[in-house]
């Protein structure tokens, strides 16, 4: 089965591996979520967990996704497969050196036009202040 669902948990809880499942525990009890469907898991308030599960879902490709009790993002965790050799950061890097002046006036270039979208649409209509 393709690995296309992405899952969202909104309640306290504890995670954990149980035979090949993901367990969520909470006050209300247990659930199971199947790792053969899933790609990534949004834990959206305070959820405990150990190494073992994170090395659990590394193993089975997925991403964790991590937010505090107010909604604002603490991080993630990737499995170890997708970011091996560190490619990306490479990349970025060469990019910053070689064309940043090139990047850099792009950006400008974008916030002008927005700039101008923007007025114009104001005295178009009619729009002093």
């Amino acid at each position: 089965m393709a690995k296309n669902h992405t899952r969202y948990i909104f309640s306290m809880g504890e995670l954990k591996r149980k035979d090949n499942s993901i367990a969520f525990r909470n006050e209300k009890g247990n659930f199971y979520i199947p790792i053969q469907d899933t790609r990534e898991l949004y834990c959206m308030n305070e959820v405990s967990f150990n190494t073992k599960f994170l090395d659990f879902i590394s193993k089975a490709g997925i991403t964790l996704h991590l937010f505090n009790y107010h909604g604002n993002y603490s991080g993630s965790f990737y499995p170890k497969e997708q970011l091996v050799s560190g490619d990306l950061t490479i990349k970025q890097s060469m990019c910053f050196i070689e064309r940043r002046l090139v990047i850099a006036k792009a950006i400008v270039e974008s916030i002008a036009a927005n700039i101008h979208e923007t007025l114009y649409h104001y005295f178009r209509h009619g729009k002093k202040s």
